[in-house]
């Protein structure tokens, strides 16, 4: 090696002249003397060595081109079982864990299981982990609490709406429903347990929430009727005009169908109208049915009362 460095710096710019060292043969069967032995058999040799080649890179040594063939670090899949924090974005390895709770977020483009060890077995993703656990505990705990809340306060809404229909059931008198409420509470009922005015459905224990509530159980209860209705094969009208307390004129309609094949009746329609006449009640129940969408081939009867405006043979309904 030395040699070949000395006449590469004395011939820089030229090239150097080949000079072979033919190898040493085996001294196997030469009894007469090493020296005539050794002449011999480099006569017979025809293996030689280039010496201008450096040593590195002389046969049988690893050259530059098996180098670039030899297969590089490729990222494996079972990593990804191995190391669940383990994440391969765009040709490098990250730590989902140390991007979200870790100080130093870990990178490497080198593709080598030794980095993986050595990351997970470090400080830095220790504490990471430490941090993680933290938090999904807290979470856990604020995630908890929040479907208690909901819980209890859908228990109490349920338990609103309930007595809101107790009330319009009997009859009361809207200003007797935060009695009621306040009489359940005393009865230590569960849904009204932890119920207040500051509380999320507190704002209802009075008339106006009273109406609310009723008016959404209605539309439910009304909707029901009329799903039901429209898949009964047949339908008939019971129709009765009358005058309210405040001498208001309304219509008030039932409907009769066939469900689950049993005959039902219910309240469908309890409308204001201008006046008593047979036309307008005609129109009033055009408009019903229009509204519901009815099939008008399905309605079998017409049931009312003796009066004139709807039995008339000229002027009734």
């Amino acid at each position: 090696m030395d040699r070949w460095l000395k006449r590469k710096s004395n011939n820089e710019g030229e090239p150097a002249p080949k000079k072979t060292v033919q190898e040493i043969p085996s001294t196997e069967g030469s009894e007469g003397g090493g020296a005539g032995g050794r002449a011999g058999g480099s006569a017979d040799s025809s293996d030689a060595v280039n010496e201008t080649d450096p040593p590195d890179f002389q046969k049988g040594s690893v050259t530059e081109s098996n180098v670039s063939k030899q297969p590089k670090d490729k990222f494996q899949a079972n990593w990804l079982r191995l190391y669940p924090w383990l994440e391969n974005n765009n040709g490098e390895m990250n730590c989902s864990i140390c991007k979200m709770f870790g100080f130093v977020p870990f990178a490497s483009q080198c593709y080598k299981t030794s980095i993986l060890r050595r990351h997970a077995d470090g400080v830095s993703h220790t504490a990471a982990i430490k941090r993680k656990r933290e938090a999904d505990s807290a979470k856990s705990v604020m995630t908890k609490a929040i479907e208690d809340a909901h819980l209890q306060s859908a228990a109490e809404m349920k338990g609103l709406l309930k007595a809101a229909y107790f009330n319009a059931k009997n009859e009361m008198a809207k200003a007797k429903f935060c009695h009621v409420v306040k009489f359940l509470k005393e009865m230590e009922c569960p849904a009204f347990k932890k119920l207040t005015e500051t509380s999320s459905y507190g704002s209802y224990i009075n008339e106006k929430g009273l109406s609310e509530m009723q008016q959404a159980i209605a539309s439910t209860l009304v909707e029901d009727v009329d799903k039901a209705v429209e898949r009964s094969p047949v339908f008939s009208l019971i129709l009765d005009e009358s005058t309210d307390i405040s001498n208001t004129k309304r219509l008030i309609i039932y409907v009769r169908f066939i469900d689950d094949n049993k005959v039902k009746t219910k309240l469908i329609r309890n409308s204001e109208i201008a006046d008593g006449r047979a036309d307008t009640i005609v129109e009033d129940v055009k408009q019903l049915l229009t509204e519901k969408k009815l099939d008008g081939k399905k309605l079998a009867a017409v049931c009312t009362d003796g009066a004139a405006v709807m039995t008339g043979c000229r002027q009734g309904v």
